[in-house]
């Protein structure tokens, strides 16, 4: 690097954050930075801000010597997006380089654009590519959507030797909706990979397909615990949705008396609506139980066993019964039990967390008594000082808060907010703890506030959408 770039080193931060396009441009043009990292920041840069008029440049870039800045253009190109910035990245599919064609094969997802169908495909079929380039490219293809993708997605389900490409394909084929691959799925949950087993089982329940039940009924003997947990999740989601039938009531009642482990009893169990072997409270009283249907005192029971799993399944079946189950969920929310009010919470995030859609809005709506029971701890949170500002009681509401995402817990939010921070000031002590790494739990080691910004910031933006 040259002297006078040594004394003119230009301030990427600065110029991002007054979105000084031009100068960024001049920054990656220039030969005087090329031994320097700034010219691949100023790439990256570019790609934050999402300029088009940035795509000239960076497309220019893709030719460069320096691989790193090769691969920051190609990302940056996906960011930004636009018709010029795919035909680049569908040439680069092709390129030697791998972590550049990654690149590629990402920004032709994040883009979503149907002229990347094709080429995506044809690296899907290619056996010469690299194993992850392909993996990716499954990736994307579920993410653009196109119904091209379907069938040479369940010949990689089923033909590929590859675990990673076969994990893909079927994660994509549920991301798709592709009701036609029910059956090769459904094969796939006997896959000596337990990561294709369990996205397999996590796709037939996001098709919501009854011919699914059989084969995740079978499914369930399965020893890997993730599989299993994704097994019985799918299930869930299929017999909540469609009616619980006789069928799988029987299924899971042989499972419950065969040889099986208590765990995969369990699921059974939690499938079928039955209590658990080991409650870590008794059951609910008479008195709470009159007028409540027999599944939904079978559920409430669950949310106090003593496996985590299960409480967590037994709350996200409560919220999947819609009008019945959610005041029920509510009330588990405000239980003196942590481990029921907690499993309540996480059942709530689970299913709201980036979720969009009618059903979901309907589910917030209803979910409005816990906003105004969460927003009363948040009010009431004492503030101390130390390693962590408040208890994780009140973190848990402002997590559950920013799931549920209702604009009335905004001013609560911003109050509490507006007391950390009067206390971290009056005591002088946030310099010291980030200086010694000392700050833990549920805050950032830059910002103690940061925690309730973003629930916030994330309440906020989706109001915007709306």
């Amino acid at each position: 690097m040259g002297l006078f770039a040594k004394l003119f080193m230009p301030n990427l931060k600065k110029m991002q954050a007054k979105r000084d396009v031009r100068g960024l441009i001049k920054v990656l043009r220039s030969k005087a930075f090329e031994r320097s990292a700034l010219r691949e920041n100023a790439a990256s840069a570019l790609g934050e801000l999402g300029d088009e008029s940035a795509l000239e440049v960076l497309t220019w870039a893709l030719e460069d010597k320096n691989s790193y800045v090769r691969v920051n253009a190609v990302k940056a190109l996906g960011k930004i997006g636009g018709k010029r910035a795919v035909e680049s990245l569908i040439q680069a599919l092709r390129h030697e380089d791998l972590y550049f064609r990654h690149g590629a094969i990402d920004g032709l997802g994040d883009i979503g654009d149907e002229r990347a169908v094709q080429p995506l495909i044809q690296v899907l079929q290619d056996k010469d590519m690299d194993s992850y380039s392909r993996e990716k490219a499954s990736w994307a293809l579920g993410k653009i959507g196109d119904e091209r993708a379907v069938d040479p997605l369940i010949q990689a389900l089923r033909y590929e030797k590859d675990s990673g490409v076969r994990m893909r394909a079927a994660e994509s084929l549920g991301k798709m909706r592709a009701r036609r691959a029910v059956e090769p799925l459904s094969y796939a949950l006997k896959d000596k990979s337990w990561q294709v087993r369990c996205y397999a089982a996590q796709s037939l329940g996001e098709l919501r397909d009854k011919r699914a039940i059989e084969p995740l009924i079978q499914a369930l003997k399965d020893e890997g615990g993730l599989a299993k947990e994704a097994t019985a999740d799918a299930l869930g989601t299929i017999t909540l949705g469609a009616g619980r039938s006789r069928d799988l009531y029987w299924a899971l009642e042989q499972i419950m008396q065969s040889e099986a482990t208590i765990e995969k009893q369990q699921d059974a169990s939690w499938l079928k609506g039955e209590k658990s072997n080991k409650p870590i409270q008794e059951p609910i009283s008479q008195e709470k139980q009159i007028g409540i249907s027999t599944e939904l005192q079978r559920l409430m029971r669950l949310l106090r066993d003593e496996k985590e799993t299960v409480r967590i399944g037994a709350a996200e079946s409560l919220l999947a019964m819609g009008g019945k189950g959610v005041p029920l969920l509510i009330d588990a929310l405000k239980d003196k039990n942590e481990e029921v009010s907690s499993a309540a919470a996480w059942a709530i995030k689970l299913r709201l967390m980036n979720r969009e859609g009618a059903e979901e809005e309907e589910l917030r709506r209803a979910l409005s008594p816990a906003v105004q029971y969460l927003t009363k701890i948040v009010e009431g949170a004492t503030i101390r000082t130390g390693a962590e500002s408040y208890d994780e009681y009140v973190a848990r509401a402002i997590n559950t808060l920013r799931a549920i995402g209702d604009p009335a817990a905004i001013p609560a939010l911003l109050s509490l907010l507006a007391r950390v921070e009067a206390k971290i000031k009056a005591q002088g002590v946030v310099r010291e703890y980030v200086d010694t790494g000392r700050i833990r739990g549920y805050v950032s080691s830059e910002d103690e506030t940061l925690h309730i910004r973003l629930a916030v910031d994330d309440i906020r933006k989706r109001q915007m959408k709306k």
